[in-house]
């Protein structure tokens, strides 16, 4: 029995050894079969001398396809000829298996357990054993498998060559992916170039020689592109100064890039251009390069040029038009004192002698004498106030703007005071809001005020319970005043008349006036860069309403008693607004 068992053991350790030689003689054969190969032509060695290696009748390397479920061979070999290109679904193959677990291994029948694989069943497989091919982050990238026509038995010798060149596989397919991504990116580089519009230019570090250029910075500087390259910048006199070139070159250096730094170059003409010159430090193969982009500027710094000489004549022009303006305003003002006086002289003479008339002669003159003498008076007084007004509103046209802080109730309630000082026998309730708080030129303002609120006063005066009021409410982001009433109202058809010097849409006999207040408004609304408009229908009142382009300080703080008046008619006074009834009855 003891001899029995040393016979068994001897024979046991020649099989390991012969297992070990035959795997050590596999491994050499598929070392020496794909040692000087690469790509496809490495995939297609190594399946053939693995197969033959370790004596099965078939292998296959295949990669993974972006999807994730199919997979396509790189090189199958059958035994007797390569295939390649394959492209097979993982679903009911024993490939899933690889990839899903790392390996697997059908000792026999593989064909019949997975029927559907129809490359398994063509070859008549019936032993399979396959390795998952991964990247150095463990992702799974393809399967590197041996089949056999007859059951297959692996030993451990045989999985671990599979398991070596599995590893192998994985880095050459990782290498030819990396690869084929970097001739991707070159074509596109290289189409780029060509195509760009933008100058592009290669040179190298140590001696400044162009290795390449594009058409566009050919054409930019009127050279070919043979005639530049293997020369410097310098060598064909694009850099006027080789001086000019060793500091970009230093400023290049020390950062490494430069981005948009403006130069001048010569072109082939000798004419200089202005560019904009963006370059980096790039390692092209085996040495230190410059890569260049030029953006031609020349056409911009002219138009630049010119738009400074525009401006400065354009300045000028303002200053000498500034000037005849002011001499023309100058002018203006002193032929408007002396119309003034010349004026006012004889219309004084001719109304004093037209009351000396009615007083000493009104006895002898009849009706209609006396009617005259009326009429010549209400003429020359009439006319003084046309001067009156035209004087002011040139004079609100011109002067120093001086803005403080105004309190426009205030303001208001000193004028409809005035007014109802003027019309003792009218009774008007005036409603104005509280915190009516701006920034404008006091003088200019009161005009304002006075001419809106003597405008409400008048086309009130017809009305059987008359009401003025003066508010404020946000518009679009803005502080708007308004001034109120509840009077005669006007047709909005002619809205846009109601500005104009001496446009009146009512007669003489039904309002009297001269139709010079709503144009001086409007001029000082204007001087404060604001607008003003107006609401109304006939016999519904109006609505006159103007910004003063600076906000009032609380203008995002409108009051309740404002807010509340705006949007109610003119019925009362709401919470927080000041309400009088001005009467001066005898």
């Amino acid at each position: 029995m003891r001899l029995v068992s040393l016979l068994a053991g001897w024979f046991g350790l020649v099989r390991d050894v012969t297992e070990q030689e035959r795997a050590a003689a596999a491994l050499r054969a598929v070392v020496e079969g794909t040692a000087r190969a690469t790509g496809a032509e490495f995939f297609h060695a190594l399946v053939r001398h693995l197969a033959q290696g370790i004596g099965v009748h078939n292998a296959m390397v295949a990669e993974l396809l972006p999807d994730g479920h199919c997979a396509r061979a790189l090189a199958l070999w059958t035994g007797t000829e390569f295939k390649e290109d394959v492209v097979y679904d993982l679903a009911d193959a024993p490939c899933q298996h690889v990839v899903r677990d790392g390996s697997a291994f059908f000792a026999d029948r593989v064909n019949e357990l997975f029927p559907n694989d129809r490359g398994l069943v063509e070859l008549g497989v019936r032993g399979y054993y396959g390795v998952r091919l991964e990247g150095a982050d463990g992702v799974p990238l393809g399967l590197l498998v041996v089949m056999d026509t007859a059951p297959l038995a692996v030993a451990a010798e045989t999985a671990s060559i599979v398991a070596v060149f599995a590893a192998r596989a994985a880095t050459e397919l990782v290498r030819q992916r990396a690869d084929a991504e970097l001739r991707r990116s070159e074509d596109k580089f290289a189409k780029i170039f060509r195509a760009s519009p933008v100058g592009i230019s290669y040179s190298r570090v140590a001696d400044g020689r162009y290795l390449d250029v594009n058409d566009a910075h050919a054409k930019l500087f009127g050279w070919r592109r043979e005639e530049l390259t293997d020369r410097t910048s310098v060598e064909i006199g694009l850099w006027p100064s080789e001086e000019d070139r060793a500091r970009w070159l230093r400023a290049l250096e020390a950062s490494g890039r430069l981005l948009d730094h403006e130069v001048t170059l010569r072109a082939k003409s000798g004419e200089d251009r202005s560019v904009l010159l963006s370059a980096e430090v790039v390692d092209l193969a085996d040495e230190r390069a410059i890569l260049t982009l030029v953006h031609d500027i020349t056409d911009r710094k002219r138009a630049e040029a010119e738009l400074r000489a525009l401006n400065a004549q354009l300045e000028q022009r303002v200053r000498e038009r500034t000037a005849e303006l002011e001499a023309a305003n100058r002018e203006l003002e002193s032929f408007s004192h002396s119309v003034s006086h010349d004026l006012r002289a004889p219309l004084s003479a001719i109304d004093g002698f037209g009351n000396l008339l009615a007083q000493r002669y009104g006895a002898i003159l009849d009706d209609e004498g006396r009617r005259y003498v009326e009429r010549m008076r209400a003429g020359a007084t009439r006319m003084a106030a046309l001067i009156k007004d035209l004087l002011q509103l040139s004079r609100v046209s011109r002067g120093e703007l001086a803005r403080v802080r105004l309190d426009l109730g205030q303001l208001a309630g000193t004028i409809l005071a005035e007014l109802a000082q003027r019309d003792p026998g009218r009774r008007v309730e005036t409603v104005v809001a509280a915190g009516l708080i701006a920034e404008a030129d006091p003088g200019l303002v009161r005009i304002l005020l006075q001419n809106l609120l003597e405008n409400a006063w008048k086309f009130t005066g017809r009305t059987e319970r008359a009401r003025i009021a003066l508010g404020q409410s946000a518009q679009s982001g803005a502080t708007v005043c308004w001034v109120r009433d509840n009077g005669a109202g006007f047709d909005p058809a002619y809205a846009a008349k109601l500005f104009g010097p001496f446009q009146r849409l009512h007669s003489e006999s039904e309002f009297p006036g001269l139709g010079i207040g709503l144009a001086t408004a409007q001029r000082i609304v204007a001087r404060h860069g604001g607008r003003i408009w107006a609401e109304g229908a006939v016999g519904a009142g109006a609505t006159f309403y103007f910004t003063l382009a600076q906000a009032p300080e609380r203008a995002a703080e409108l009051s309740a008693a404002a807010a509340g008046f705006d949007r109610a008619p003119l019925s009362g006074a709401p919470g927080g607004a000041v309400r009088t009834s001005l009467s001066q009855e005898n």
